[in-house]
């Protein structure tokens, strides 16, 4: 219920999907021939750019590295899979050893970069081979850290399998977003801020000649305090890799995004805000969103930065420190009890387009008196879980959020509940709002009881909660009872078994359960609760049955039962699965030729029965 991104407020920005060209995958890898300009083999122990973005995203080599196959003078003549022949290494990751810095062609990072995006579009074993070797200062120190990232962290570990280009994509615009930054930096600094980069990153063309020097003025025009802000964002991906890292790194995504911001709004306005954002069409709007944190107080901000890690828990525990936070953003300074937050958060569920927001949530613990908002944080796990571990857990919560205070009895508080429209939550929890503390306790076990479908094993539960310990009625009185209720329906039935003690209610309950039923499993229960005493065959049960045909209600149901009690168990037994069996044919025939459909539905779907019941010649 309470389950939430952190992209409906800080949705994080797209970083100009700048995994470079080499991602494409799905496409299969080709050896070419050696490129003319490698004059000279780079020196370089196998690489792992030789075939980025291949559907082998482990790729090449035997120990899941990608190798080089160059074959010019010097070069890398791999006699097998992962195996490096001229030195007798493994495959490792690229080295800027050996460079051929006399070329000098790419003195820069970016540079170098662009050259490896175009040569390797698409990609190729040893397609980066002529651009390393060209390579001049520190650039290949700086591109390969980046470029190994985007191998080995996101093609050879998150994305591993992967055909989709996005998981790459992905992977490397967060996961190596740091290495991405080092490459960029010029040393010189603009005078932007730290919340221009993602716009001007969505700018730069993926694929382009110029991708690389695109990104790099979106990065150098950042001052000193917006590259340190965006290096720290950087760090802070690095070590929580994922389509949406921003949930993990929060506090660095409003520093960049946010800084100095700040309004008058309370933390729990955030949610609202974000839900407009959305409703005007900018769900994905970062500027919208981050915008809803800016206009709120220091205080607010940290409230709500705080409560962040408790979003996206599925474990259905509310932790004692989570709902502090919950709390801390909430603000609950309203009058209502924890019954009526309820119904403030239904009403604006009902009403909100999108239910699972959390705006509701907060809304509704705005309301609340801060006692009730605890409570209620107390329940929220418990929402939409019937099994019995659960109900034992949650039933004293539950009880002390609908705090009943009338003195309604358990069956008529089952009744009440049993009236209320379906999935109508708030009617149920009114309903035992008026019962007393135990007859409400009685009515919330017996109603998630039987809410599991199998009332057989509820026997406890419904007895305690209809029977009477002082009445003296029998099964049979009290099935003859509730069989005749018609359209009475829960305020007859809950009357009816009041006739019985706890064990008879019980008893009754399952019965009439399975009256008129033609199931096999089902008709033990009402043969047990008619306990039979006599010796008659089935045949001989109709003709005392059918003279019951002149009584009504509850008095044509007890003629009919003191006939079939004249029975023995098994005759009984044929004579309620016959009689199951005619009424499902006169059913069935109502609409039709009714004569002629009956005797056909009677002779091909209730032979055995009818045999069953044929007196034996």
């Amino acid at each position: 219920m309470i389950r939430s991104h952190l992209s409906h407020v800080l949705v994080a920005g797209t970083w100009g999907s700048v995994a470079l060209s080499m991602s494409a995958c799905g496409e299969p890898a080709t050896t070419p021939a050696a490129d003319s300009a490698a004059t000279a083999d780079s020196g370089q122990s196998d690489g792992q750019l030789a075939d980025i973005g291949t559907t082998d995203t482990a790729a090449g080599g035997a120990d899941g590295t990608l190798t080089d196959t160059n074959s010019g003078p010097g070069t890398d003549t791999n006699s097998g899979p992962g195996t490096d022949t001229s030195s007798g290494a493994g495959d490792a990751p690229l080295s800027a050893d050996g460079a051929d810095a006399g070329v000098g062609k790419y003195a820069t990072c970016s540079a170098l970069s662009q050259c490896i995006s175009d040569k390797c579009s698409p990609p190729t074993t040893g397609c980066e081979s002529s651009c390393l070797a060209q390579a001049a200062g520190d650039s290949t120190g700086k591109a390969l850290p980046m470029l190994n990232c985007y191998q080995t962290k996101c093609l050879n570990e998150m994305c591993k399998g992967s055909t989709d280009a996005k998981c790459a994509n992905d992977c490397f615009k967060t996961g190596c977003l740091s290495e991405l930054f080092i490459c960029l930096d010029d040393s010189k600094v603009g005078s932007k801020a730290c919340d221009s980069i993602s716009g001007c990153f969505d700018s730069c063309p993926l694929g382009k000649p110029d991708t690389f020097a695109c990104m790099g003025k979106c990065f150098n025009d950042l001052d000193a305090n917006g590259k340190k802000i965006a290096n720290a964002l950087g760090a802070c991906f690095a070590k929580n890799p994922g389509p949406d890292p921003t949930q993990k790194c929060a506090a660095e995504t409003v520093a960049c995004f946010v800084g100095e911001k700040t309004g008058t709004s309370p933390c729990y306005s955030v949610f609202n805000c974000a839900a407009a954002c959305k409703k005007a069409g900018k769900g994905d709007d970062m500027s919208c969103s981050l915008g809803c944190l800016g206009t709120v107080t220091k205080g607010g901000q940290k409230a709500f930065l705080d409560l962040m890690g408790c979003f996206g828990d599925n474990s259905g525990t509310m932790t004692p420190e989570c709902a502090g936070k919950f709390l801390a953003c909430a603000d609950p300074i309203g009058t209502a009890d924890c019954l009526a937050g309820m119904s403030l958060l239904a009403k604006c569920q009902k009403a909100a387009e999108d239910g699972d927001n959390p705006t509701c949530m907060f809304k509704a613990l705005h309301g609340m008196t801060k006692e009730a908002a605890t409570t209620f944080l107390q329940l929220t796990p418990c929402f939409g879980k019937n099994d019995p571990g659960s109900v034992k857990t949650c039933s004293p919560i539950f009880m002390q959020c609908v705090n009943p205070t009338g003195s309604a009895d358990c069956g008529l508080t089952v009744t009440c509940m049993q009236k209320c429209p379906k999935d109508d939550s708030m009617c149920m929890f009114g309903c035992l709002k008026q019962a007393s503390k135990q007859a409400a306790q009685d009515a919330w076990a017996a109603a998630t009881c039987g809410q599991a479908g199998d009332v057989t094993k509820c026997t406890s539960e419904i007895g305690t909660c209809y029977g009477d310990p002082k009445a003296t009625g029998s099964c049979s009185q009290v099935l003859a009872c509730t069989a005749g209720c018609g359209p009475s329906g829960a305020d007859c039935l809950s009357s009816c078994l009041k006739l019985g003690s706890p064990a008879i209610a019980a008893q009754a309950y399952a019965a009439v359960n399975c009256f008129g039923k033609n199931d096999a499993m089902c008709t033990p229960n009402v043969v047990s609760c008619l306990a039979p005493v006599g010796a008659k065959l089935c045949a001989q049960l109709t003709p005392c049955v059918l003279a019951c045909a002149g009584k009504t209600g509850k008095d044509f149901f007890a003629c009919q039962f003191a006939c079939l009690v004249q029975g023995s168990t098994k005759s009984v037994t044929d004579w309620l699965n016959l009689a199951g069996c005619d009424g499902k044919c006169k059913e069935k025939c109502v609409d039709t030729n009714g004569t002629q459909c009956y005797d056909i539905c009677m002779t091909t779907t209730c032979s055995s029965e009818q045999t069953a019941c044929t007196p034996k010649t």
